[in-house]
């Protein structure tokens, strides 16, 4: 089974909040052909097989996501069955080990990728709750949770669908303190870093001991500082492999932020079960620009 993902940045009201919404639907070959992206979408094809169609791997973001589609599981990994997600929407906490999905037939979903110390404004919660988790929204929002989901489930179209959920979001931050946006400050200086930093860096640039640096971090994004570093280091490192592996890989270990090659293999291994050589996927080119 083919998926198809569309990603959609957020209205400008809520890019400071939100990163991205995305789009995920089962490609069936015997339909007509399909129409290109909304306006504004960027979509890619993941073939059969692919990793990224089933797996999750270590990111320290937040998701917000609306099963639209048949129910999922996961995987347990140790041939004891396996654990299904709340049906509807769900709350993905950071994830700290890989994952695989049990994905049916008919699949379609809407996430929303929040913003790194921003969820809490939105879903009202610590994020030190969510930490390989998987809430229903319900949890959070109550009655207001499922009627979004009907909502989405009625609506005709993706963008019809993005609007509902970025009304609700408004709402919700419109009724929201004012954000502390000292985390986020940090966590977008990693980002731009490539994860290329370490924690006495980021207790000097802010100002904090060591100790408060991670209360915050544990606060707000629920991972520590050494641990977010890592898993923006991961994820950069992991682009590079799907776009554009590269033929020396003891060069691209130091390139990428890591002591050696060996570094670079052991990191890659922890968060996906692969090496960077063995990791099977090779993306297509974005069906839109």
């Amino acid at each position: 089974m083919s998926l198809v993902f569309t990603v959609y940045e957020p209205t400008p009201a809520l890019r400071p909040f939100v990163h991205s919404f995305g789009h995920s639907v089962a490609l069936d070959p015997e339909a007509p052909p399909r129409r290109p992206a909304p306006e504004g979408g960027t979509e890619f094809v993941l073939p059969p097989g692919d990793p990224l169609a089933d797996r999750l791997f270590p990111t320290a973001c937040v998701f917000l996501n609306f099963n639209l589609g048949a129910p999922v599981a996961l995987a347990r990994g140790d041939g004891d069955g396996d654990v299904p997600l709340p049906e509807g929407a769900h709350v993905m906490g950071p994830v700290t080990r890989p994952r695989r999905m049990r994905l049916p037939e008919r699949v379609e979903a809407l996430g929303v990728s929040f913003q790194p110390g921003y969820a809490h404004h939105f879903l009202r919660a610590r994020a030190d709750e969510l930490t390989d988790e998987f809430l229903a929204l319900e949890h959070f929002w109550g009655a207001a949770g499922r009627a979004l989901q009907e909502r989405l489930l009625q609506a005709r179209t993706v963008r019809e669908k993005i609007r509902l959920a970025e009304a609700e979001l408004l709402r919700r931050l419109a009724s929201a303190p004012p954000p502390d946006r000292t985390v986020p400050a940090l966590a977008d200086h990693v980002f731009r870093r490539q994860g290329v930093t370490t924690v006495a860096a980021l207790s000097a640039a802010s100002g904090f001991t060591r100790q408060h640096l991670a209360r915050k971090f544990r606060h707000s994004l629920d991972v520590s500082p050494k641990l977010f570093c890592r898993l923006v280091r991961f994820q950069n490192a992991l682009t590079r492999v799907l776009l554009s592996p590269p033929d020396d890989w003891a060069a691209a270990a130091v390139e990428l932020g890591y002591y050696d090659q060996a570094h670079l293999i052991a990191e890659f291994k922890e968060f996906t079960g692969y090496t960077p050589t063995g990791f099977p996927f090779r993306p297509a080119p974005a069906v839109t620009p």
